[in-house]
Order: structure tokens, then C-alpha cells, then sequence
């Protein structure tokens, strides 16, 4: 068993080295270069000025490269760019015509590429590279010799150093015998098992591996004369359309793999597994390999549930794998799982990104080193070398660091979230955070996790200036989901844009023309899901992607306008019904009115992902029915080893157990929920402490809420309770001494007709849901009285909502420039969304 390297410590004590690096003189990687004196109008500050025309170009230019090189076995030395791409008349709406001027030693021609399908599909480009082999003369190869499998073979085992290895050795291969169209199906299989570990959450971006891939795939198609690929290539084209998320497509041509070959046949059902999220037919497999292993897991963490996934893992590969931590942290965990992932995510990431580095480059890297490492841009199959030769390599440095680049920074800002807001402790989380300020700052899209991070107004505002900066210089290689953060409002500063940051403009054919590529940020960019034909496009997405739970649930929340019944949810959710769980539960949404039914298909879910008893439990409990409600929550607790969500549903069954007389069962679940130390947890064992007249124990676990939590709330209205029930006044001077801490001027009594101007302060609504709709609160409409008690901050607002046993709220809110009393009736008075404390000018 490997032992965490120690790489990771150094980093933290070499800070001085790490900040003189800067990203100045760093080149711009895949043949984008800033735009010349005439393009400076332009938002960009590259050359290309979206997506698809980015895509379209280095593709195309790889293609002409390679072929140059096939026939001189020299790199072409041209002043312009190799290929240039403008678009021209589209062929239809989404399906974009280029006009491309190659340019080689020459050999300059036009040509008008239609991309009429998937823009990563080989096909696409075929007639583009019969054009580049006519002008330069260059002929077809041989009839190669059968593939032996040794490759795909080797790379089942899915680790980073066995695919440097290989990408070395196949490299090497490539160079001596570049004009035959093996060695490029075998570079296409590799760059795609490399591409199919990218599990970066928000900062997921495959683009420039698949277009590296398609250039492969379409230069041996013509080298091959348009002969059918072999095993290597079947592969490869079948990864490049799991990837690109055309999961129909890929279906299909996993079905050309001999299924008698058993590597073949893995590779099958691995594809299978990445493509559908069904875990079933690879849980059925005994001895899995890795890639396998993490398929399966991927899949089971998508459709089941991400903590029982980690639950079944083997040991060694959670401390071996960085695979299972990264796609953990791209999901929703428990606390408890936070805190392996936070042990694990950010040493097992700096380990990997070092063993490569000394296997690419054949040396150790320099602590120093690391973040100009780390920077280096993706470039092509082709490089000038320093004594003028060229080098060929699959897998270039570039590739290597961008994703080491994507996965770091996704590492840091998950473990920031748990500290922060998984686990409650933001001292922590500041500190972690400005450890790694001070070590990855410096890296190309670090501003992006200091906005996803951010704890006040002034950073927010300098991390969206910088984000900005990054999006017009590098707009290439900003993954999608990190360009919408930018749009997107955060609880602790007011909304803040200085200017547009154009992601529909460089999202324009979105998502990229042919594939449901990268959905899920797309589904929230407005030129795709705010159109008069925004349902046909998500219909032709969900075709080509039918098992993509993302694409289902906009198609059905679009569609009907968040109003779909149960037929017409069941019809669009169907390829994946029988086992996701977290569709089954929308499907269920559709059926609260009929109670037998919604428990029969939220029974089968639970099968499923036991944490869906909970949800069993919730409705029964809303409907009033003990028995069922407790039995549903015991279910629950019984399935699933997650003490922190256990502890917010041990309040009602220990109410429960008090109520049938089994105090032992009750006193012994109030000891657990306290353990988690979680702030339900506490209150649950101090309000059974209390329910049952221990109330000296009882103070003592609020006081372990306010010192732990810094929320006064609970303890203040235990005082009081205390005092309505025995008449003593014992706990007086602790609420006495808490109230002028949080009111430090009293608490005043206040009516609508107190107020007259805008307000200076009170509880600011940040983000709104289907509780605050109801409600008729609107997002920055102002809080400043609750039951008739002025409050000036959030903290005022949370204690004062509880002062009263009325279901019913009595607020009065500023919003549209006007004063209202509004009366609402949240569920426990808790509108569960985003509330600060508003000041005036702030």
C-alpha cells in the first residue's frame, strides 16, 4: 500500500517561492493567440470568439498539422495560423457552415466546412482531410497489421501513471510510424480513457482532449481510406460520444466490441455503465477491473447514493484512488463523508499531479515549479523541440496540467464548502482558505474558487473583477459551470456585475452543435432554456441523451411549467425509472395526493437509496400519521450509517417514543443525535432533557449550541419557556444578559405605521424558493419586523420568528419601494433560503 506523499506539506511551508510566480509568459496553448490590431473590437481577447469556432479549429488544425508532418516528418513553420475558422450562413438553426483557410509551406487553400452533426464526430471532418491529403499529395498507408489489445488491456487499469506510461511508450510508437492509422485509433482510445477521468465538478472541461481525439480519429480514417477502425478505434469512437454525452450514439457502437474478447467485453460495459448510470449489470461482476471500479461507482454514486457508494468501496482504493474522492466531491455527502474528503481530496490530488510530472518529464518537480507546472496550456499532437526536431506526443504536458489544474481547484473549494457550510466551522474554513490562497493563487482559474469561496463583499467583488479578466484573456479554457458563477448571487454580498460576462456569446451554438455535451451549466444560459424553441431543442438534447437526468428534469419542468402530472413526467423520465432514485423521487412529487400510490414508488425508491425513508417518514409525519412516520424514520436510521441525518429525524421519533412510554428508547437516541455534536443534534437531546424535567442538563446543551454555533436563539427561548412553565425565575439573568447582547438597544415594539422611509437595516432575502413565493417575499425585499418586534440583522430575525407559537408569521417586509404586512406560514417558521443582515450603503 502507497503512503500519502509528502509533496503537499511542502507546499504549505514554501509559500515565498509559489507568489513570485505569475502567469506572465505563459503561452496560450491550443494555437489560440490574442487577436491582432484589427480585432480589438472584439469582447475576446482571442482570436476566436466562441465555442464551436475554438472546437472547429483545433480540430482542423491538428488534422492539417498531422498531415504535413506524415509527409515530411517536419512540423510546418508558417507565419499565419495553420487553420483559421469565420463563420459564415448556418446550414440550420444549431448546425453551423466555416469558412477555413488552411495555410501550410505552399499549400494555402479555402475550404467550407457544414458541420451537419456531433462537431466532435470524425465523420464530420472526413471530407476536410481527403481535401489536406489531395493538396499535399499525401497517399493512404498500407493495409496495417491486426491490433493485439495490448493497449486497451493495460488501460483498464485506470491509474494516472499506467496511462503516462503507456502515452510514453505510444508516443515513441507514433513518431516512427506516423502514416499508419493504428498508432492514431490507439492515440484516440488513450486520450479518451484520459478524458474519462475528469471528475472536476465545477471546473469539468474535456474539450480539448476530445478535439485532440477526433483529429486522431478522422487522420486514420483517411490514412486507412475509409476502411472500418479496429478494436482500438471502435473503443475510441465510442469513448468520444460517451464524452461528448451522445449516450445513444455511444450505445450503439459499444454493440460493434467482440463481446467475446474479455477485455472488449469490459470495455463495454464500462461505457455501458458511464453512459446509462445503471450500477446493476457492473455490480453483477466479480472481479471488475478498475476502470470498472470507477464506473461503477461513478454510476452507483449518480443513480443510488453517494455515501453507501463510498460505504461498499474496498479500502485501498479510498486512499490509493483520487478517482472516488473526485467524484464524491462533484455529489452530495454526509458530514461524515466531508470529513474523509476533506482528509483525502487535496493530498491524494498533489500526490498524482507529482508522480506524473517525474514520469513526464523524467525528473522530480521543484516545489518552485509547481504553479508554472501547473499553467501550462494544452497544446497540439506536434512541438517544435529546442534542437529542431519535433516531438509527437498524445498526451502532452499541456493536457496533464489542465487537469490537474480543474481537479486542485475543485478539491479546494469542496473542502472550503464542508468547513464552511457542511460542518458549521467558518473560523476553519478561513483559515484553510487563506492557506491556499497563499499557494494556489497564482494559478489560471484559482479567482474562480476564491468567488466560490468568498466571504464578504470585498471579495466577492475582487474575485468577479479577476474572474472577468480570465473569461476575456482565456475564455478557451474557462469550464462552463465556473463562467455561470459569475451570474450567479451569493448570501454574504449584494448582486455585483460591472459588465456582462457574455457567456451566451461564447456558449453561442450551445450546447456545441450535435451533442448534449456538458448540460448541466447550459441548462441555466438563457439562449438555451429562455427561447421560443427552447422545448424542441431540450427534446432533440433528451434524444440524444435519454438517460441524462439533468436534460430530463429541465425538458419536464420547462415542458409543463413546473406543473407536469404524473403520465407526463413518467414519459420523459422512463429510460432511467427503474434505477435512479432521485428521478424516482420527482416522479413521486406527482402522486402526494394519492397516499398509497406515492408510498408504494417511494418504497421501491428507497430500495434503492435508503435515504429516501426519510422522505417516508416526512410525508407521514405531515399527514399526521404516527406509526407510519416512525416507521419510516427507524427504516431509515436502520439503512443508513449517517449519524448526522439521523440526528434531524430523532426529534419527532423520540417525541414519539416518549409518548408510547419507551423512554429507554428514547434517552438512548437523544445520546446519539448529541454525538454528531451537529446543532439538531443538540437541540434534540437538550429538548428531550427539558420534555422530561432535566432542566439544568438541559441549559447546559443550548449553552453548547451558543458556544458552538454562536446562536444565542435556542437558549433564549429555552429561558422563557422555562419561565411560563415553572414560574421560577432561576435562568432570568442568563436570557437578560443574551437579549442585550443581541438587541443592544432593546427590543422594540413596532406597527406598520412606525415606518415611513426606506429602511437603513433589517434581514435582506437573497435568494427565494417555492416557500418565499407562496409567501409573496421577493428576492432583496427587506425584513424589519417579526410579531411586531423591530430587528435590525438576520441574527435579530432568527431569534424573533420563534417568539411565537402561531404557525402563522406576522412580518412586514420593504419591497417595491413600498412598506407590506405579509402573514405566512413556512413549516417551523423556517422559509429555508439565503437571509443576511441588510445595512444601507453596504
Amino acid at each position: 500500500m502507497r503512503k500519502l506523499s509528502i509533496f503537499h506539506l511542502l507546499l504549505w511551508f514554501l509559500l515565498p517561492a509559489l507568489l513570485t510566480i505569475t502567469l506572465i509568459g505563459c503561452s496560450q496553448g491550443d494555437g489560440v493567440k490574442p487577436n491582432a490590431a484589427s480585432n480589438r473590437e472584439k469582447y475576446f481577447k482571442t482570436r476566436v470568439q466562441d465555442e464551436s469556432q475554438f472546437v472547429v479549429e483545433l480540430i482542423t488544425a491538428d488534422i492539417a498539422e498531422m498531415a504535413y508532418y506524415a509527409k515530411h516528418q517536419a512540423q510546418p513553420k508558417v507565419k499565419a495560423e495553420i487553420v483559421t475558422a469565420e463563420e459564415i450562413t448556418p446550414i440550420s438553426y444549431g448546425f453551423p457552415k466555416y469558412k477555413l483557410a488552411v495555410s501550410l509551406p505552399g499549400k494555402s487553400f479555402d475550404y467550407t466546412l457544414e458541420v451537419t452533426n456531433n462537431i466532435w464526430s470524425p465523420e464530420t471532418y472526413s471530407a476536410f482531410t481527403k481535401a489536406v491529403f489531395d493538396s499535399l499529395e499525401l497517399p493512404a498507408s498500407k493495409t496495417p497489421a491486426p491490433s493485439d489489445l495490448a493497449l486497451l488491456h493495460s488501460l483498464l487499469n485506470l491509474t494516472a501513471t499506467n496511462i503516462e506510461t503507456q502515452n510514453k511508450a505510444l508516443s515513441t510508437a507514433l513518431r516512427s510510424d506516423f502514416s499508419n492509422p493504428v498508432p492514431h485509433e490507439k492515440a484516440a482510445a488513450l486520450l479518451g480513457t484520459f478524458a474519462l477521468r475528469e471528475n472536476s465538478g465545477s471546473f469539468f472541461d474535456i474539450r480539448s482532449p476530445l478535439s485532440r481525439m477526433t483529429a486522431h480519429l478522422a487522420f486514420a480514417k483517411a490514412l486507412a481510406s475509409n476502411r472500418a477502425y479496429g478494436p482500438e478505434g471502435l473503443v475510441a469512437q465510442a469513448l468520444l460520444s460517451t464524452l461528448s454525452n451522445n449516450q445513444r450514439d455511444a450505445l450503439e457502437q459499444i454493440k460493434l466490441l467482440d463481446q467475446a474478447n474479455p477485455d472488449l467485453a469490459a470495455w463495454s460495459r464500462a461505457i455501458h455503465a458511464r453512459n446509462t448510470h445503471d450500477f446493476r449489470p457492473l455490480a453483477a461482476v466479480k472481479d471488475r477491473s478498475l476502470l470498472e471500479q470507477v464506473e461503477h461507482f461513478r454510476a452507483y454514486a449518480i443513480s443510488a447514493n453517494c455515501n453507501l457508494a463510498w460505504e461498499q468501496l474496498p479500502d485501498n482504493l479510498k486512499i490509493q484512488q483520487p478517482d472516488f474522492c473526485r467524484i464524491v466531491n462533484a455529489r452530495e455527502y454526509s458530514v461524515q463523508l466531508g470529513h474523509v474528503m476533506s482528509r483525502l481530496s487535496l493530498p491524494l490530488e498533489l500526490r498524482e499531479f507529482t508522480e506524473v510530472y517525474q514520469l513526464s518529464k523524467g525528473h522530480a518537480l521543484k516545489a518552485a515549479e509547481a504553479i508554472t507546472a501547473l499553467n501550462q496550456m494544452p497544446g497540439r499532437c506536434l512541438s517544435p523541440m529546442t534542437n529542431g526536431t519535433t516531438e509527437v506526443q498524445v498526451i502532452g504536458w499541456g493536457q496533464w496540467a489542465t487537469f490537474f489544474q480543474h481537479h486542485i481547484c475543485h478539491a479546494v473549494v469542496n473542502n472550503y464548502d464542508f468547513l464552511a457550510n457542511k460542518w458549521g466551522v467558518p473560523e476553519a474554513a478561513r483559515e484553510f482558505s487563506q492557506k491556499c490562497d497563499g499557494i494556489f493563487q497564482e494559478l489560471r482559474l484559482y479567482p474562480f474558487v476564491r468567488l466560490y469561496n468568498c466571504t464578504d463583499q470585498s471579495s466577492h467583488r475582487a474575485s468577479i473583477d479577476d474572474c472577468l479578466t480570465v473569461t476575456t484573456t482565456f475564455p478557451h479554457l474557462v469550464p462552463t459551470r465556473a463562467w455561470n458563477q459569475i451570474y450567479y448571487d451569493v448570501p454574504v454580498a449584494p448582486h455585483y456585475q460591472p459588465k456582462p460576462p457574455h457567456v451566451d456569446e461564447w456558449h453561442s451554438h450551445n450546447p456545441p452543435p450535435g451533442t448534449a455535451y456538458d448540460p448541466y451549466p447550459r441548462l441555466d444560459h438563457s439562449n438555451l432554456v429562455r427561447q421560443p424553441n427552447s422545448v424542441t431543442r431540450l427534446e432533440l438534447l433528451h434524444e440524444i441523451a435519454p438517460y441524462d437526468c439533468d436534460i430530463s428534469y429541465s425538458l419536464c419542468r420547462i415542458k409543463y411549467k413546473k406543473n407536469a402530472n404524473y403520465e407526463q413526467t413518467e414519459a420523459i423520465y422512463r429510460p432511467i425509472l427503474d434505477y435512479d432514485g432521485d428521478l424516482m423521487y420527482q416522479l413521486s412529487k406527482t402522486l402526494t395526493n394519492n397516499p398509497g400510490a406515492y408510498e408504494t414508488l417511494l418504497a421501491k425508491t428507497a430500495a434503492i437509496d435508503p435515504y429516501r425513508y426519510y422522505n417516508l417518514g416526512e410525508y407521514f409525519e405531515h399527514a399526521g400519521n404516527e406509526e407510519k412516520a416512525a416507521n419510516y424514520y427507524q427504516k431509515g436510521m436502520k439503512a443508513c450509517d449517517d449519524s448526522i441525518s439521523a440526528s434531524y429525524h430523532a426529534s419527532y421519533l423520540i417525541k414519539y417514543y416518549v409518548k408510547k412510554g419507551q423512554i429507554k428508547q428514547a434517552s438512548e437516541l437523544a445520546d446519539s443525535a448529541a454525538e454528531t455534536y451537529s446543532s439538531v443534534g443538540l437541540q434534540t437531546k437538550a429538548e428531550f432533557l427539558e420534555s422530561t424535567g432535566n432542566y439544568l442538563e438541559a441549559l447546559d446543551y443550548y449553552k453548547k449550541i451558543e458556544e458552538r454555533y454562536k446562536t444565542s436563539d435556542e437558549l433564549m427561548h429555552f429561558c422563557e419557556r422555562y419561565r411560563a412553565k415553572t414560574g421560577k425565575t432561576d435562568y432570568d439573568s442568563v436570557f437578560e444578559s443574551r437579549v442585550k447582547s443581541l438587541f443592544p438597544n432593546g427590543i422594540e415594539h413596532v406597527a406598520l405605521k412606525d415606518f415611513t422611509s426606506a429602511p437603513t437595516d433589517g434581514a435582506v432575502i437573497t435568494s427565494t424558493n417555492e416557500r418565499t413565493a407562496q409567501a409573496g417575499l421577493k428576492k432583496g425585499g427587506i425584513i424589519v419586523a417579526v410579531y411586531g418586534i423591530r430587528v435590525h440583522t438576520f441574527p435579530q430575525y432568527s431569534y424573533a420568528r420563534d417568539t411565537s407559537k402561531d404557525p402563522q408569521l406576522d412580518l412586514i417586509v420593504w419591497q417595491d419601494n413600498k412598506y407590506t404586512q405579509i402573514k405566512a406560514s413556512p413549516p417551523e417558521h423556517r422559509f429555508l433560503n439565503e437571509m443576511h443582515t441588510y445595512v444601507s450603503g453596504r
